[in-house]
């Protein structure tokens, strides 16, 4: 045998080689076996541990989903609010006579167009985290058919078997079920797809973060700053959405190593025998894994665990003190190093997986990672765990720190469970355009893209809407038509209805059911707030109100005894003792806010001074305090003509001022709409809380930051709400300003007018007494970001000298909100009143009268009833028909139908004569 020679020198380039080779393919090494061991083993030992864990993990993912797509809906519903709204003031606008140019129609018809955009994006998000998380529930098939679609018996060009489903020029594998035998066009196809699958899903992650990244550190650098109110909070490094959404992009960067890891085990192998043929890459490996590496289990284990150890702020991020210390003494937070952190890892990785493509054969990519039932079913497993297990972690890390505590715990829960599912979705549709798009030349997207934000900009522009995210959402709606239009369909398995049924189980179906329920609660819900609006216009612009009031009241010559009718109710007061009941105990419990005096008046003086609000005239106003409190020398004050005096303005005497707001007016249209407005957002809350149990179990501080983020949200997309009643109350108390200044003011209010008054004092912080108000406590804080900016989310300000009395059985009370600040709870029995009793003010007035005899009061009465009487309506409704006779009594009604009889029981038995007829006809 001949050996051939070579000379020594040869062998040094290859001894540098192997050394080079050796001392990379170490450190690689490391890294991989600590990834196979944080992504893999400690994933796989807690779901054996657990029992029945891969259930508990579908679960689980698929609430997080289902519950952001409900709290997406709720959103919608307060959008689709506003938009009633404004259609309401164009209908009042136009049908009050005012004239319309073309401009005005080509703005209306623009506005409609843009807010249909808001709800075709908002409707397109929520169906897509629909899919995803049932898609999560069933691990993922969708995904697995867009891998290695299953190919059908009579497919013209089926699957090859030998074929990688994600690279090319591999050997053929065996035969299995989801496999074809003859290779085809659309093989090639296939695998193009699921190559751009796997450097898509990296690229929308890598650009997510570098702008999560690169927009703080340039503000901190003093190099530009973004001046955007809704995106303040992305610009903040230390904001709340800033560090979820680090959080989230971290959590998708462990999800991709970890299904890299699953299709490449020895990916550290060919990364270090790929990485040592350059010195570039030898550079990059190195300083990935070699310095990356230690500081970013350095900093994660400080994250994890600084709350044990009580950590400042300092201690919690000294690790950038040793790495980067002028970049510290620069102003830039620890915060924007973590981003820079994570985008680097990316960057890292993203290169890594292009070394490992080149030497896939010393990967030991499995081949059957997507055929084989077993292996993907691990592999999803411990795709949910990596996110469900970090998500945990942040949660009881915080509730375990005394810096911070369930609330602020709960609160950064919230917002991951929102962040990352949107971030699911975007990187699924980013990676969708991306594969769909691949025959369309760059330079042609680019400037559809470029055009597609000017036409979003002018659209903006002529519907008078400036606000930066409708522009955003209408340039999303136009890009996404384009995309429909000009993307090829992936290759997937087809799906049909009764497929998704064997997939996703009656799971699926009775959650469709609910969801249906929803929507047509939304219908319904719109269509009684246009109607009411539609109505209220027709109601204010016509005058369509009764002349007769709905209230009156009587009093004795010598002014002993008060009598007030008040639609179907009658109460009679006494300043003695001759109205008690003969049946009534000796001795009924007393309140313990009896002996309270609030500003030098008792609860009562404000319940009699809340009703004399109900009274449409200023006379009969007066003459109701007059009657209500004799010669206390109390005066009305009047307000500018023809503004809608749903509240009186009270001066008891030279220092204090009661201003009295009324509740709901039973005639006006007005009225409902604004319980509806002013109440939605608590009521789509307790819906939300019904379905989903940890909204239930939201803290206040919780609730008041999603009521304010949703604010936020529709004015960043230009939808803005319509003035509430309150408003009138604040401006008119900002213009009585000076006046008011030297006296003691008092907020006071019944049923609707209650809440106002509790909204109103709180944002002007003044005391108040409400009556029979729906709850305040968490709609406070959409009020204090609308009047009170710089008290956003004080949901405490409820709290603040405020006292308020319910009645037990009063429904109004306790449907739509909780009650903040001192709460009094009275009786009122159901089997004597209605529901619609104990809500009345009367009664609940004569209730505390009886409950606290001998107190100091305005009006001096002792005694009282309260009873059913509907001749005030009957009077109205006699008055508005033209009918005289139904001015009378039930009694006498009673008395004119039974006179009747003769003419009635002829009439009702043609009619059921004739309705037998027709039955019998059409029979078959």
């Amino acid at each position: 045998m001949s050996v051939q020679y070579r000379h020594p020198d040869d062998y040094k380039p290859v001894k540098r080689t192997s050394r080079r080779r050796g001392l990379l393919f170490a450190c690689c090494y490391l890294t991989g076996k600590i990834s196979h061991v944080a992504f893999s083993f400690i994933p796989t030992l807690l779901t054996r541990l657990v029992p029945r864990a891969d259930s508990l993990l579908a679960i689980g993912m698929l609430y997080v989903f289902i519950q952001a797509m409900g709290m997406l809906g709720g959103l919608v519903v307060l959008a689709l609010s506003g938009i009633v709204s404004q259609f309401i003031a164009w209908f009042n606008y136009v049908f009050a006579g005012n004239d319309l140019s073309w401009y005005d129609l080509l703005m209306s018809t623009t506005k409609c167009y843009v807010f249909y955009a808001i709800i075709r994006c908002s409707w397109f998000l929520g169906l897509s985290l629909w899919d995803i998380g049932w898609q999560s529930y069933a691990e993922y098939p969708s995904l697995r058919d867009l891998l290695a679609p299953p190919v059908t018996t009579g497919e013209s060009s089926p699957r090859s078997t030998g074929s990688n489903p994600v690279f090319t020029g591999v050997p053929t594998q065996p035969r299995s079920p989801r496999r074809a035998t003859v290779p085809g066009r659309e093989e090639i196809r296939r695998r193009k797809q699921a190559k751009m699958l796997l450097y898509g899903t990296i690229m929308v992650l890598l650009v997510t973060t570098a702008i999560i990244s690169i927009i703080p550190l340039l503000c901190e650098l003093g190099v530009w700053c973004l001046r955007v109110d809704w995106l303040q909070g992305l610009a903040d490094a230390s904001s709340r959405l800033n560090r979820m959404c680090r959080f989230s992009l971290l959590v998708g960067l462990f999800q991709w190593t970890q299904q890299f890891q699953f299709i490449f085990p020895r990916w550290y192998r060919a990364a270090g025998v790929g990485a040592a043929k350059s010195w570039k890459s030898t550079l990059i490996m190195w300083a990935g894994y070699c310095i990356l590496g230690p500081i970013s289990v350095t900093r994660l284990l400080q994250w994890t665990f600084y709350p044990l150890f009580g950590l400042d702020v300092a201690g919690r991020t000294s690790i950038y003190n040793f790495i980067a210390p002028h970049l510290v003494s620069i102003g830039v937070s620890p915060q924007t190093m973590d981003g820079i952190l994570i985008l680097l890892w990316m960057l890292q990785l993203l290169y890594v997986s292009h070394i490992v493509v080149k030497e896939i054969s010393l990967s030991d990519w499995q081949k059957d990672a997507f055929y084989d039932d077993s292996m993907w079913l691990e592999n999803t497993i411990q795709f949910k765990c990596m996110f469900l297990v970090p998500m945990l972690l942040l949660f009881f890390r915080g509730f375990a720190s005394p810096q911070m505590g369930f609330t602020y715990a709960q609160n950064d829960l919230i917002v991951l469970t929102l962040v990352y599912p949107a971030l699911l979705v975007l990187v699924w549709w980013c990676t969708y355009a991306y594969i769909s798009l691949r025959y369309v030349k760059f330079y042609r997207f680019a400037v559809a893209t470029a055009l597609t934000y000017v036409v979003s900009g002018i659209l903006c522009e002529v519907a008078q809407i400036s606000a930066g995210g409708a522009r955003l959402v209408v340039w999303a709606h136009l890009m996404r038509q384009l995309i429909k239009r000009a993307s090829i369909p992936l290759i997937t398995a087809p799906r049909t209805g009764r497929s998704k049924r064997r997939i996703h189980g009656v799971e699926r179906a009775w959650c469709v059911l609910v969801l249906r329920v929803f929507l047509g609660l939304l219908l319904l819900f719109l269509a009684v707030r246009l109607g009411l609006g539609i109505l209220a216009c027709v109601q204010d612009n016509r005058g369509l109100y009764p002349s007769t009031p709905f209230i009156s009241v009587h009093k004795s010559p010598n002014d002993d005894r008060v009598t007030v009718d008040h639609a179907v109710m009658s109460s009679n007061f006494a300043r003695d003792g001759s109205l008690n009941l003969d049946t009534e105990p000796e001795y009924l419990a007393r309140y313990a806010i009896c002996d309270q005096y609030f500003c030098g008046l008792h609860i009562t003086d404000y319940g009699l001074m809340t009703l004399a609000a109900y009274f449409t005239t200023l006379e009969d106003q007066q003459a109701a305090i007059d009657a209500f409190f004799p010669g206390q020398g109390m005066e009305v004050i009047p307000i500018d003509e023809g503004d809608d005096r749903f509240w009186v303005e009270i001066q008891v005497d030279e220092n204090r001022t009661v201003i009295a707001i009324k509740g709901t007016d039973v005639l006006r249209a007005s009225d409902y709409n604004e319980d509806i407005r002013m109440w939605t957002e608590p009521v789509v809350t307790s819906l939300l809380s019904t379905v989903f149990p940890t909204v239930k179990i939201w803290s206040p501080g919780t609730t008041a930051m999603v009521l304010d983020a949703e604010q936020e949200i529709l004015s960043a997309m230009g939808i803005p709400r319509a003035d509430y009643k309150i408003t009138k109350i604040i401006e008119y108390v900002e213009a009585s300003a000076d006046r008011l200044a030297q006296r003691e003011v008092v907020f006071t209010g019944h049923s609707l007018g209650g809440g106002i008054a509790l909204a109103a004092a709180a944002l002007v912080n003044k005391p108040v007494v409400a009556f029979s108000p729906p709850g305040m406590y968490q709609s406070i804080s959409k009020h204090l970001y609308r009047y009170a900016p710089d008290r956003r989310q004080d949901f405490q300000a409820t709290h603040n000298q405020s006292v308020t009395i319910v009645s037990e059985n009063d429904l109004v009370s306790h449907i739509f909100d909780t009650h903040g600040g001192l709460v009094q709870t009275t009786t009122c029995s159901t089997e004597r009143f209605a529901m619609i009793g104990c809500h009345m003010l009367e009664n609940q007035m004569c209730n505390m009268i009886r409950h606290c005899p001998g107190c100091q009061t305005r009006h001096g009465f002792k005694s009282c009833t309260f009873e059913y009487d509907s001749k005030i309506v009957r009077a109205g409704v006699a008055e508005a028909l033209d009918m005289p006779y139904l001015d009378q009594s039930p009694a006498d009604i009673l008395q004119i139908i039974v006179s009747l009889r003769s003419y009635i029981v002829p009439l009702l038995f043609t009619g059921l004569a004739a309705f037998l007829l027709v039955y019998f006809e059409w029979l078959p």
